[in-house]
């Protein structure tokens, strides 16, 4: 559906040349945007490198800053964001990530364009100056997009009031499940506690007890890398489980493996359990705080929830899946089906029509 009323957006945004999860959704929506015809720049803090497909017509700025003193150089950013936005004039500028968002508030007082901010996990988890910002600069948006339910309503009544729930969109050409899988568990993310791979680690050194053919695989790199190696060693699981690193061709990696886990404290929108499940694998989850798990798997009709932090429930849920070829071919054939519902057009769409609804 073209859209003729937005002429112009700008996205605030940390980076794009790392491929996290926000960073994919912001190159997601901007390359769709632009595909409508409207004029689309995203402005960076340091690097115009994008690490995502993009529309050619698609335009990057950066308000990089040689300054080394951390204060004087986040106030020589929020100078430059500034400048951009009111030098481009957009309809609406839409910032990702809750520091990010702070600083662009703070940027654009007295400035006369309506500001969409976006929390891309659950806002419990931001504590301290960041928080404390948060709470006094978030009343003087316009509009707030949120990945869950409940991520919305950890705010008070106002925000919620003018804000919309808009799960993220999957990327194109997702492969689907492979017809000669291997015996292989896979997840992927970074290594970081929030991300708990060592539950899933001892999980896993209690189902291989059962399943002793398979092998836990985990894409990704992080702060926590040395103790996960660690825990490794400590559990005699060296041949059993792999760390890999990073690739450019997690899905086609992915659709090779017999089952995806996801063993996360606390998530907003986990992009990557839903590029798992549109891949047709059978996912096991964490009921991770944030909502974002629970608000993609139907628990046993597309996928399996267990409670956060419970390695029993997880090893067992992992033990049943591998042991029920049935079970692990119906949720993997419904999982699939959420490639209709995060359709990048589909959620692009849910985009402009709340951006309409709050610049108009």
């Amino acid at each position: 559906m073209e859209n003729k009323k937005i002429n112009k957006v700008c996205f605030s945004v940390n980076k794009i040349s790392l491929s996290g999860g926000a960073e994919r959704v912001i190159c997601v929506l901007a390359s769709e945007f632009a595909q409508r015809g409207t004029d689309v720049t995203i402005i960076t803090q340091e690097s115009t490198e994008c690490g995502y497909p993009l529309h050619p017509d698609v335009k990057i700025v950066a308000t990089k800053t040689s300054c080394k003193t951390p204060v004087l150089r986040l106030f020589v950013r929020c100078i430059k964001l500034r400048k951009f936005v009111k030098k481009l004039k957009p309809n609406i500028l839409i910032s990702f990530m809750t520091l990010n968002n702070v600083l662009a508030i703070a940027s654009l007082l007295g400035v006369r364009i309506p500001i969409i901010v976006s929390e891309r996990i659950y806002p419990g988890a931001i504590t301290g100056i960041t928080a404390k910002m948060r709470s006094l600069l978030y009343p003087l948006c316009e509009g707030f997009v949120f990945q869950t339910d409940a991520a919305k309503e950890f705010f008070d009544k106002k925000i919620q009031e003018r804000s919309a729930v808009i799960f993220n969109p999957l990327v194109d050409n997702i492969p689907p499940k492979s017809d000669e899988t291997e015996k292989i568990i896979v997840t992927a993310g970074r290594m970081t506690k929030q991300k708990n791979h060592a539950l899933l680690i001892k999980a896993f050194g209690g189902f291989i007890k059962e399943n002793p053919d398979y092998k836990l695989v985990i894409y990704g790199k992080g702060e926590e890398q040395t103790n996960l190696e660690n825990l490794i060693k400590e559990l005699n699981l060296t041949d059993k489980v792999i760390l890999p690193g990073t690739t450019k061709t997690l899905h086609n990696e992915m659709s090779k493996a017999e089952m995806f886990v996801l063993s996360s404290d606390y998530e907003g929108m986990p992009n990557v359990l839903a590029e798992a499940m549109a891949i047709g694998l059978p996912c096991v989850s964490t009921d991770c705080v944030g909502g974002g798990a629970k608000a993609l798997i139907n628990d046993r009709v597309n996928g399996i929830l267990v409670p956060c932090k419970d390695e029993k429930a997880l090893k067992d849920a992992m033990c049943e899946v591998a042991s029920n070829a049935e079970l692990a071919k119906t949720l993997g054939h419904n999982a699939a089906k959420i490639k209709e519902t995060l359709s990048r057009e589909s959620i692009a769409q849910q985009w402009l029509s709340y951006i309409e609804k709050v610049i108009f």
